[in-house]
């Protein structure tokens, strides 16, 4: 009995030593696993957008129209004389924003030089600008004595080489224009003479863009101007 025990016990105390070294080793190692953190991939980098490209502005293209503006001095009021420069700026410039080729006469014209000029020319109308009323309309006793108030611009636009009346009309003070808006004082006897700079300028642009239209010439963001007679009829 004795024997058959001591041969049965031997094995296992051979079998405890072996465990004993292995658990040994195993513990640092399952402590080692359990204090590591995974690691996170590592984002892709994000592309820096690109800027976005600046449209750069297309330049005006030019049409074949060309225009010849002159302005014609009347003696009957020194107000319209002081004026004359303003209006024939003001409607120069407003044809320059269009894609018409534009000059201005450096001299005062009137109607037969103006008409000399267009039939001289091959491919420029002839703009012929007043400032109104005339002398004659003051002698009837249309207006009596002049006032600021009382002026307009009157304008012809004759066509090369013949020299037809491609468009004309009257252009007056938005104050006395009949469209739904009116802008400054309607009261007659108005002598301001800054505010009535300002109200030629705006006549002339007016009339500026009436003349594009009568040519089939357009202007962004525009439309037909109010406070305009109807295309006046005049003798060639």
């Amino acid at each position: 009995m004795t024997k058959t025990l001591n041969h049965t016990m031997r094995p296992r105390v051979l079998l405890l030593p072996l465990l004993l070294t292995a658990f040994v080793f195993c513990v640092p190692n399952v402590t080692a696993q359990s204090g590591r953190r995974a690691r996170k991939p590592t984002p892709a980098a994000t592309p820096a957008p690109e800027p976005t490209p600046i449209e750069k502005s297309k330049p005006k293209e030019k049409s074949n129209l060309a225009l010849v503006v002159g302005i014609q001095r009347d003696t009957f009021s020194n107000a319209a004389l002081y004026y004359d420069g303003v209006v024939l700026r003001g409607c120069a410039d407003r044809l320059r924003d269009s894609s018409a080729t534009v000059d201005v006469s450096q001299k005062d014209i009137n109607r037969a030089e103006a008409i000399k000029l267009a039939k001289a020319s091959k491919d420029a109308f002839v703009v012929l600008l007043k400032i109104g009323p005339s002398s004659i309309e003051l002698d009837g006793g249309t207006y009596g004595n002049s006032n600021l108030s009382d002026l307009y611009i009157e304008y012809v636009v004759f066509a090369p080489t013949t020299a037809k009346v491609a468009a004309s009309g009257r252009s007056y003070q938005r104050a006395l224009a009949k469209g739904p808006v009116v802008v400054g004082p309607t009261t007659s006897g108005r002598n301001n003479s800054i505010y009535t700079e300002q109200l030629l300028r705006q006549a002339a642009q007016d009339a500026a863009e009436r003349i594009l239209h009568s040519l089939h010439i357009s202007l962004p963001g525009t439309t037909i101007p109010t406070g305009f007679c109807t295309p006046c009829s005049a003798s060639r």
